[in-house]
């Protein structure tokens, strides 16, 4: 077990570089940011502690990433709706390139907590956005750097909990506190476009299938497979036996969705059935193999060893002996069953 922080803070969010693929990034609930090189097995602490500029106390970070319009720029967001750019090249006061001590960039966009960060796509490579508790997202120009920030959306009156770029860069999708998804027509920043209620609890996590469906993990342990404009429920792809849905991640290949709950168990799903259909334009073709309803879930074939992974009809659980398993993060060079993920857990 990789214990990143001597001050023993939790992990909240873990990140690959995304061209330094055995360089994890780990953002802390204490503020810290550190490094884990997988290869030499070495951590160290890469960024100065995130404080609140009035107390001086540490602000937890919520999520951090990185911008594939320039790799060397980390995101991160905290508790208290401030965004952070570091450059990562720029070394500290003492001269050490192991340490960053100040952002490139720093603003309080929002006033609640950010949640996560949606890169663009399609016309708009150079936009990021943010999505924050307060019931906005916030839009940045990375061409600018010296100040990105761009617009805030309209309030929406519920937290926006987590979201994807859709429709070839065309829509950002945002899943809410109240189990709604948030439409946005990218470049139109005000209102939403649209509105696609159903899930009956809030909408923790996502993850893009194709440009028109995904996968959604709630609060009542449910992982549902969704087509977006058009809007429909496709089916449920299974469940965490009731817990919260924490994170969804794919693998490069992607052949495993990784799902992370409070029952202590990391679950890696086949998702073959999800991107089987996906065609040449990335939109996809019913993906006819993802169960219909709850009831249709297959029992639970309990731990399958690494002989019998590509066999596996529904998915791999790993007992985690923590009380809770938060930040979960496939590396890009990991092989179809050959994978790295990154735990640890609240204290």
């Amino acid at each position: 077990m990789l214990t990143p922080f001597q001050s023993g803070s939790s992990v909240r969010a873990v990140q690959f570089h995304p061209t330094i693929h055995n360089l994890l990034f780990i953002a802390s609930a204490g503020g810290e940011v550190a490094t884990y090189d997988l290869d030499s097995k070495a951590t160290s602490k890469f960024f100065a502690t995130t404080t609140n500029p009035t107390s001086g106390a540490p602000v937890g970070l919520n999520c951090l990433t990185f911008s594939l319009f320039s790799p060397s720029m980390m995101w991160t967001g905290d508790d208290n709706g401030v965004v952070r750019v570091f450059d990562i090249r720029t070394p500290s006061q003492g001269g050490t390139t192991s340490h960053v001590s100040k952002p490139a960039w720093s603003g309080a966009a929002h006033t609640d907590f950010v949640s996560c960060f949606v890169q663009g796509n399609g016309r708009e490579p150079h936009c990021m956005v943010a999505c924050g508790g307060d019931g906005r997202v916030s839009v940045y120009d990375q061409r600018n750097m010296k100040e990105p920030f761009v617009k805030k959306s309209d309030d929406q009156e519920d937290e926006m909990l987590s979201g994807v770029s859709m429709k070839n860069g065309k829509k950002l999708v945002c899943g809410s506190q109240g189990g709604v998804l948030n439409v946005w027509t990218w470049g139109t920043w005000g209102d939403v476009s649209d509105r696609f209620p159903g899930h009956p609890d809030s909408i923790d996590a996502m993850v893009k299938v194709d440009e028109s469906t995904i996968v959604t993990g709630s609060s009542d342990g449910l992982l549902r497979v969704c087509s977006v404009l058009p809007d429909k429920f496709i089916g449920v792809l299974g469940d965490h036996d009731g817990f919260p849905v924490e994170e969804l991640e794919v693998n490069a290949s992607k052949t495993l969705l990784g799902s992370l709950s409070h029952d202590n168990k990391l679950r890696l799903w086949d998702a073959t059935v999800l991107f089987d259909g996906e065609g040449e334009d990335g939109e996809g073709e019913g993906h006819n193999l993802v169960p219909t309803s709850k009831s249709s879930i297959p029992s639970s074939p309990g731990p399958i060893s690494v002989s019998e992974r590509k066999s596996a009809a529904q998915h791999l659980i790993a007992k985690i002996q923590e009380p809770l398993i938060q930040a979960l993060e496939f590396s890009d060079n990991a092989t179809n069953f050959g994978f790295t993920v990154a735990l640890h857990s609240i204290r």
